[in-house]
């Protein structure tokens, strides 16, 4: 049995080079996958004018507006007493109008914006937004129609607890604890950057690193959707009463949904790379490069490699449909124009000399 000589080089390149490249490669898939969420966290939940804008966003929904008219119907109730109780479909209803109202929603707005910003800076006291200014207009338009009953209610408690007993808690401490680390959401997508730059430099054959970088940035995103989703569930999980999870579900979709968005193009960017690296390393059309992926997703997959990836696509795809269905759509649209946006960046790298070339007709 013979061995090939010692000089001869490895057609992978050399050892160190593919080892330091996977290991930063997988560096960076961390990163990528901490790094939309800190942005995210940083530029969207930290910053109390921007949490104020989605709290007044939130309040468009149904679910919580009825939380809302609940509480202060029944802070107004308790003030007013017996005869209160018996006009409780008066002051549900004008509270409703009150709740409904454009004017409120800027109340609304600020009031929890007073409370994000105590929240974030680590000050002590109840997890409640005040809308006296609310309390007031409802008072106000009682005693139009009820002098007697506006005078017995008014003075009534503001507040509106939110995040009762331990979870509300402990979103707080998450919440104080996210702002101690909102410098990392500006460290984390530069250095998110910086490896995977690193990793495809590094790698002897770059081709095939830029495409290993940009599966790592498809599965990255695809966490990140994936988790987006799956803490609205265990968001909603928290809750029985159906006004209280329907509120939590409203609210979620107002603070959170998007970054599911943020998850599916960074799951586009990873396409683009691998797209690229595909279109460049074959002399393929784009149309004959299609022609070929169907044929290929059809037949049966030669080798382990092709079985294991149809397996992770799969698996992606029931667990997004699963988890974060509505991003799903936004996930296949993102992915056709990441591959749009391949084939015409690879087509101008082709025409600079960069690249497999085609062989011209006659």
């Amino acid at each position: 049995m013979s061995t090939p000589p010692p000089d001869v080089p490895d057609a992978r390149g050399p050892r160190w080079r593919r080892v330091t490249a996977g290991v930063l490669l997988g560096l960076a898939i961390l990163a990528v996958i901490l790094a939309p969420v800190m942005l995210y966290v940083r530029t969207q939940l930290l910053d109390s004018s921007e949490f104020q804008s989605r709290a007044e966003t939130a309040l468009a929904g149904q679910d919580v507006q009825t939380y809302l008219t609940d509480a202060l119907t029944a802070n107004l109730v308790a003030r007013g007493g017996a005869e209160a109780e018996r006009a409780e479909p008066l002051v549900r209803a004008v509270v409703d109008g009150v709740v409904s109202s454009e004017r409120f929603k800027e109340t609304f707005g600020r009031a929890v914006g007073t409370l994000h910003a105590r929240i974030i800076s680590g000050e002590t006291g109840s997890r409640v937004i005040a809308v006296q200014e609310g309390v007031d207009r409802a008072v106000d338009a009682i005693a139009v129609v009820n002098p007697e009953l506006a005078q017995r209610i008014e003075g009534a408690r503001s507040e509106v607890q939110v995040g009762k007993g331990t979870t509300g808690r402990r979103l707080a401490q998450i919440a104080e604890q996210a702002q101690k680390l909102r410098v990392l959401g500006i460290i984390l997508p530069i250095v998110a950057f910086v490896l995977i730059a690193l990793s495809i430099a590094v790698a002897p054959q770059r081709l095939r690193a830029t495409r290993r970088a940009g599966w790592g940035l498809i599965a990255g995103g695809a966490v990140v959707t994936i988790a987006v989703g799956l803490a609205r569930r265990t968001l909603l999980s928290l809750v029985d009463d159906a006004v209280v999870r329907g509120a939590v579900g409203e609210t979620e979709s107002a603070l959170i949904s998007s970054l599911a968005r943020w998850g599916a193009w960074v799951t586009a960017i990873g396409v683009v790379l691998v797209g690229l690296s595909l279109f460049l390393g074959s002399p393929l059309t784009l149309r004959e490069q299609a022609v070929r992926f169907w044929e290929g997703s059809r037949s049966r997959p030669a080798g382990a490699r092709a079985i294991v990836v149809r397996i992770l696509v799969l698996l992606v795809i029931v667990l997004l449909a699963i988890f974060a269905l509505d991003a799903l759509l936004t996930v296949l649209v993102a992915v056709i124009i990441a591959l749009l946006v391949a084939y015409g960046i690879a087509e101008l790298l082709r025409l600079a000399g960069v690249g497999a070339h085609r062989h011209q007709p006659g």
